[in-house]
Order: C-alpha cells, then sequence, then structure tokens
C-alpha cells in the first residue's frame, strides 16, 4: 500500500525533514537514508518502523535544511590553509607568547587533543608534529566532505524516532484511506464471484438429471446399434455405472466449500488487520475449488462460468497481494 508523511525537527539549532515512502510490495522491505553513516540509528529507525508494518517497501529519508550543495561549498570554505595554520603555530611559538583565539587556531586545537588522544589509546609515543596534526585535520575534513555531516549531533537519534512517530501517522492516513477504497472493490468484486457462485448452483442442481437423461439416451442408442448383443449386457451394472458416473460429476461439495471461504473471506474483512496473507491463502482455496468445478462440469453454462469466476479472483487476488 502507498504513503505518504513527513515532519520537521530541530537539533542543536539546524532542521532537519523527516520523510517516509511506503509503496507495495508482498514482503516487508525497510530502507534508510541519513545525512551520516550511523548503524545504530539506521537499526534504531528501521525496527521502529517494522512494528506497524506487515508488507511493503517503506524508504526513511533524513535531510538536513541545507542542500548538498550548500554543505559542499560551507565544507570548502572551512578547509584551513596548512600553511597559514603552520605560520600562526610557529608565530606564536617564536615570539613565546599564547597566539590569538580564532577558528583556525581552535580548530587546530582540538584537532590537536583528539589525535593525541587516538594516539595514546594506540600506544603510539612519538611526539606530534604540527604537520601531523595537519593531515588529520585534512582527513577529517575530507571524511565530512563526503558524508555530509561527521557525526551526528547530540540527542539526535531520540529527536529522529519521536520525528518518525510523527511522519507515521500521517503516512497511516494515507494508507488507511487507500486501504479503505480498496476493500470497497474488494467487496464488489466479492459479490460478483459470489453472483456466479450461485448461478453455478442452480446448474449444479440441475446437472444430474440433465447428465443421466443425456447417458441414458446415448446407452439406448448404442444397445439400438448392438442389435442382438444386447442381450448379454447387463442392464443393472449398466444403471449403476451410470449412477456412479454422475455422482462423481456432482459438484455441490466444491460449492459449499466456496461458500464458506466468501463468509471467512468477509470475516477477516471486517476484523482487525493484519488482513493480507490471511486474505492471500483464502484466494488460493477459492482457485482450488473452483477449478475443480470446471473439471467436473458437463455444461457450457457452468465452464463460462467458472471461467470467469477465475478471472475475478485473479483481479482480487493481485490487489490483495499488496494489503497490510
Amino acid at each position: 500500500m502507498t504513503g505518504y508523511g513527513s515532519t520537521v525537527f530541530e537539533v542543536s539549532g539546524e532542521y532537519y525533514t523527516l520523510e517516509l515512502r511506503s509503496v507495495n510490495s508482498r514482503h516487508v522491505d525497510v530502507r534508510v537514508r541519513l545525512p551520516w553513516h550511523d548503524v545504530r540509528l539506521d537499526s534504531l529507525l528501521t525496527a521502529a518502523a517494522k512494528q506497524g508494518l506487515h508488507r511493503g517497501r517503506l524508504e526513511i529519508s533524513i535531510l538536513s535544511s541545507a542542500s548538498s550543495g550548500d554543505r559542499a561549498v560551507d565544507t570548502l570554505v572551512s578547509i584551513p590553509d596548512p600553511g597559514m595554520l603552520e605560520a600562526e603555530a610557529r608565530a606564536g611559538a617564536g615570539q613565546g607568547a599564547v597566539p590569538e583565539a580564532g577558528p583556525l587556531a581552535d580548530e587546530f586545537r582540538q584537532a590537536h587533543v583528539g589525535l593525541s588522544s587516538l594516539c595514546k589509546e594506540l600506544g603510539l609515543d612519538e611526539p606530534l608534529q604540527a604537520q601531523d596534526v595537519l593531515g588529520y585535520m585534512t582527513a577529517c575534513i575530507h571524511e565530512e566532505a563526503r558524508t555530509g555531516m561527521a557525526s551526528a549531533p547530540p540527542d539526535f537519534s531520540n529527536r529522529a524516532m519521536a520525528a518518525l512517530q510523527e511522519a507515521q501517522e500521517g503516512l497511516q492516513i494515507m494508507r488507511r484511506r487507500e486501504g479503505k477504497l480498496m476493500g470497497m472493490a474488494i467487496g464488489e468484486q466479492m459479490a460478483e464471484a459470489a453472483s456466479m457462485v450461485t448461478q453455478l448452483e442452480r446448474i449444479a442442481a440441475e446437472q444430474p438429471r440433465r447428465l443421466g437423461e443425456k447417458l441414458r439416451d446415448r446407452v439406448t442408442h448404442t444397445l439400438e446399434a448392438l442389435g442382438e448383443a444386447k442381450e448379454a449386457l447387463d442392464k443393472g451394472r449398466l444403471t449403476a455405472e451410470i449412477a456412479v458416473y454422475v455422482d462423481r460429476a456432482d459438484v455441490t461439495e466444491e460449492l459449499v466449500r466456496l461458500r464458506a471461504h466468501f463468509a471467512h473471506f468477509a470475516e477477516i474483512m471486517a476484523g482487525d488487520p493484519p488482513h493480507g496473507r490471511k486474505m492471500d491463502f483464502l484466494l488460493q482455496e477459492m482457485f482450488r475449488e473452483i477449478n475443480t468445478t470446471g473439471a467436473k462440469s458437463h455444461d457450457s453454462r457452468s465452464n463460462n462460468l467458472v471461467v470467469n469466476a477465475k478471472s475475478v479472483f485473479e483481479k482480487i487476488r493481485e490487489v490483495v497481494q499488496n494489503v497490510e
């Protein structure tokens, strides 16, 4: 079933848009797109989305308020000039004074702290040089430019999960509206199929008599053609064989089961979801019964009704395979 939902949320002064798109699928398939690589948030969003989803392909996208082109420009502008940083560091060291705090100097200090911590964790005791810190900064900046953001802001997961729940409400409204229309269409088609079964029941009630008369006429014609040889035939055995043949052509049992399937199908549609897989199973059983009815039929009217009923069941099944 198809649907769309979206919401805007704010984290650390920046706005993000969470969008949900649902399209038809026989199985559950959730895909998440984030501005950065975050396995934990991906898993949380996927698990939360699957809780209320039994069928369908759902796409979850979180987009920053700035476009990708804007982020690329910002990233390029923020890349520090290695020569400027190195000259600033040497000037401060040569004058014996603490350099004036500025954006580039602050970034350099933060990178130095981060790289020092990483080296200590890895057991690297060599002293860091300015060029080492610059290389570390460049690597971090290129990673940020590639992913769009180095990491998620604090408390982003909680805000994103709340936004997902809000967007799901809008998506479910659209899906329920579509489901209501689909239910009306399925109900009309099932009523059409039930009307055909009613006609089959009328023909089936006449079939034993009509088939018996037809067989007796054939037997009579055959006996007349045999002439004197007909006296050797066992008329009682012949009558019994005709009765067995007529009984095997009886489709009353199949039509009774079809009626039971119709009633069960209506109960499922009126009950609580999920509906799709149960309805799909019942339609398979309806196909089985209508095929058997057609195989036993000896009336052209019945054959035409069976073909039309199978066509209606196939239309319903195409819809049901995408129902929750």
